[in-house]
């Protein structure tokens, strides 16, 4: 298949295996060098781990954010003509703007967090961060995917199959001593955490 000069070609590469007998660091810095002085690449993205190593592939909420963006910046520093895409638990645009001031990376790519919320890049490009809802890296998302089931986040209620039982509303009355309440916050800023309020 041939495509044209102004046709965006990227390359998906997993840089580091951490299994026994797989793709080392080392190894992807040497085939990064190899795959563009070879072939017109107009950018990588970077990723890690596998099936075995799955809980480094999509680091959850107990690891770093940006957890593997040193990983990457390896490859960065021996093709720096190429554009680097870093991925894995960027949660804020503050951080991405770190990355990329930094020299580790030009980009910083998004998967789960654009399930959490889709219009994560416009909030970002309009200075609304604050308005983001935060992907909480539970990787609900990814277990009902490779389940092969239709795709549901915790945090965003539209996003997966509607809730199978009904919220009865009760009404309670003022009683002299005030109680705390969880209630959500407003569905259009955020689904999550929950805040108490003096009822």
């Amino acid at each position: 298949m041939q495509v044209g000069a102004d046709f965006i070609v990227g390359y998906r590469m997993g840089v580091e295996d951490f299994t026994a007998g797989g793709v080392t660091i080392e190894e992807s810095r040497i085939a990064a060098v190899q795959l563009t002085s070879s072939v017109e690449i107009d950018y990588l993205s970077l990723t890690q781990g596998n099936f075995d190593t799955i809980a480094e592939h999509l680091p959850e909420a107990h690891y770093p954010a940006a957890t593997y963006v040193d990983l990457h910046a390896q490859i960065k520093v021996v093709v720096p003509h190429v554009p680097i895409v870093t991925s894995s638990r960027i949660q804020t645009p503050a951080q991405a703007e770190t990355i990329i001031a930094g020299g580790k990376a030009d980009m910083g790519g998004l998967c789960r967090a654009l399930v959490a919320d889709p219009y994560w890049p416009s909030k970002a490009a309009l200075g609304q961060a604050n308005d983001i809802t935060p992907c909480i890296t539970c990787n609900r998302c990814w277990g009902l995917v490779v389940e092969s089931k239709r795709i549901a986040c915790t945090v965003i209620q539209i996003a997966g199959p509607k809730p199978t039982c009904r919220l009865k509303h009760v009404r309670h009355e003022r009683t002299a001593s005030p109680s705390l309440a969880a209630v959500p916050r407003g569905r259009r800023r955020r689904a999550l955490p929950w805040s108490a309020v003096i009822m």
